[in-house]
């Protein structure tokens, strides 16, 4: 459903001669990532896909890899503050602490890993459209 919502409103952006905004270019990056987690650094695949789609030739592609990523870690994030949520409640308070830890670690690695790599595909992706339209 998401994804055919977010064709029709980069066609409805296109008829209309304005460029797509930069939120359906990141959530369009962000469904090729989740749609090919199965390949390793997949979100640099998801951001090339934004950076490529964005029509602004003066960018770069490296904002709207990282709306891609933004995006594409929302899910993610949302499975570890409940997971976290449940874990911090049935562990003994003495070890709650930790548990709180464990959680911010993993987070501090995730971020970047989403973000990071789809800024990087983004940036790739507006380098790949500027070489295919210059």
């Amino acid at each position: 459903m998401l994804g055919i919502a977010l064709v029709i409103g980069h066609r409805q952006a296109r008829n209309e001669r304005h460029s797509t905004p930069h939120w359906i270019l990141g959530v369009a990056g962000a469904l090729i990532s989740s749609l090919l987690s199965f390949i390793p650094l997949s979100p640099i695949l998801g951001g090339a896909a934004a950076g490529y789609l964005n029509p602004n030739p003066e960018s770069s592609g490296l904002g709207i890899g990282t709306t891609a990523g933004v995006f594409g870690s929302l899910p993610l994030l949302v499975v570890i503050i409940f997971a976290s949520v449940g874990l911090i409640l049935s562990v003994p308070s003495e070890t709650a602490a930790a548990a709180v830890t464990a959680v911010g670690i993993v987070l501090f690695l995730i971020l970047p890993y989403f973000v990071g790599l789809s800024a990087i595909g983004g940036y790739l992706g507006g380098w790949i459209r500027r070489l295919r339209f210059d």
